[in-house]
């Protein structure tokens, strides 16, 4: 079929563990790392968004994210993708917060409440 433009997305210019539990900013196929710079840090199948969980880890093991403000990747999204429903991306990000990073129920809440918001700001 053929494609059209939707958005491009702003990406921030420094990140930070905060600004990422608020909103995945971080597309990751256009993620660069340094050579050697993240260590040992590898994927984790068991968590369902796992590059998000990598993402977490590197900033949690000192890794700084920057931004450019090129394109550098194009992306078409269809309803077929895993990303697509959004009630199961929202759970497992609540098992993220719970699970993997051990926030309380309240820290929780609050970095859950900013997905829904930003979620709801970048599908409208």
């Amino acid at each position: 079929g053929e494609s059209k433009f939707i958005k491009r997305r702003n990406i921030k210019e420094k990140v930070t563990m905060d600004s990422l539990l608020r909103e995945n900013s971080i597309i990751f196929s256009t993620t660069l790392f340094k050579n050697g710079s993240k260590g040992n840090i590898k994927f984790n199948r068991h968590w369902f968004h796992e590059d998000y969980v990598f993402l977490l880890e590197c900033l949690q093991n000192g890794l700084m994210f920057c931004g450019a403000d090129e394109c550098l990747v194009k992306y078409r999204v269809h309803n077929q993708g895993r990303s697509f429903n959004k009630i199961g991306a929202a759970k497992h990000r609540w098992n993220i917060y719970r699970e993997f990073l051990k926030l309380n129920f309240w820290e929780s809440i609050y970095y859950f409440f900013q997905y829904i918001v930003n979620g709801l700001k970048k599908y409208s």
